[in-house]
């Protein structure tokens, strides 16, 4: 959805092809560079209204009285440093990062983190006659990261996924690779410094052993569902989706007892996690206790009122307790 945005940031630097001052960008000569991103707009308009409709249909948004507008801001602030800090420095990376409880400490850690991006997009401003790419590399992370955020309908929101940064962060390593390159011209050319080429040599070489290593250890963690989520728990103990995801790979294994104790700690960390308290209430009810099952059931149609499927097992509920009155007539709600 952002790809005409990016186009229009290539045209600029490093292609050059808005030429002259930005006043100048809308002269009749300019008009050709513009209206090629019209084909392109208009398909992201479209996936953005697919995008919306389906986030909405799964319960995935939330509305501005539940997220204020400056929260929203300050995750995606948050969340650009968080891409870029994860791609420096690639260690405790986890298939999806959740937002503990928005207290008066993430608050602010929002607030730092607008100000800090405003000041080094100012200061890269500033810069951008003697340093163009800095700046396109961060516009270029902006818009990359935007598709790697989204906002939950839960408690808990998530800041990304790790699979999602690499485009993101694509521009940053180009400009790493830029960077060493003159350096690396300027070093050769003084013939002063015969120690460089083995140094360098060295660098590329630690480098790309870490990298790999890394890489090799990131690859172990996604070997199958199970072992990604206990990975997930490990790197964050209060993820509420980590342990939902966990204790659905035990449902399927028909493993309850094990299930229903993954799905209990996502309740308890997430008390407005719908999804599992229903799945924790099935497992409840497979087990024989459906007095314990009911009142998950119940949170969840609270939390989600419309909730067939679940009405009809919770119809089941009242049948089981011998209520024949109330499993009639939540068999009607559900019909």
């Amino acid at each position: 959805m952002t790809l005409p945005a990016i186009l229009i940031l290539l045209d600029i630097y490093p292609l050059r092809r808005s030429k002259g001052g930005s006043q100048e960008w809308f002269t009749p000569e300019q008009r050709g560079v513009w209206f090629e991103k019209v084909p392109f707009l208009i398909l992201a308009c479209g996936f953005a209204l697919i995008a919306l409709s389906a986030q909405r249909s799964v319960g995935a948004l939330k509305t501005l009285a539940q997220y204020e507008l400056p929260i929203r801001l300050g995750q995606t602030f948050y969340g650009v440093f968080l891409v870029s800090g994860k791609s420096i420095f690639p260690v405790q990376l986890s298939p999806l990062y959740e937002l503990p409880l928005l207290d008066d400490a993430w608050k602010r850690l929002f607030v730092l983190a607008a100000c800090g991006a405003l000041a080094i997009t100012l200061g890269l401003y500033w810069a951008r006659r003697r340093w163009p790419a800095a700046l396109a590399c961060l516009g270029l992370l902006h818009h990359c990261s935007l598709s790697s955020l989204r906002y939950c309908s839960k408690r808990a929101a998530n800041w990304s996924r790790d699979r999602y940064s690499y485009l993101a962060c694509l521009s940053w390593a180009v400009l790493i690779g830029g960077t060493l390159f003159n350096v690396s011209r300027l070093t050769d050319s003084t013939k002063n410094f015969p120690w460089v080429s083995g140094a360098r040599l060295s660098f590329v070489v630690v480098t790309m052993l870490s990298l790999g290593l890394l890489t090799w250890k990131q690859s172990l963690v996604w070997r199958d569902t199970r072992t990604l989520w206990q990975h997930a728990i490990a790197v964050r103990p209060d993820s509420s989706t980590a342990y939902y995801n966990l204790g659905k790979t035990f449902e399927t294994a028909a493993k309850v007892d094990q299930a229903i104790e993954f799905y209990r700690r996502a309740v308890t960390i997430n008390p407005s996690y719908a999804n599992a308290h229903h799945s924790l209430a099935d497992m409840l009810f497979r087990k024989g206790l459906p007095v314990e099952a009911l009142a998950h059931y119940r949170k969840a149609l609270q939390i989600k009122p419309m909730m067939p499927r679940r009405t009809i097992i919770w119809a089941c509920c009242w049948r089981y307790r011998a209520e024949i009155e109330g499993a009639l007539d939540e068999f009607q709600k559900a019909a």
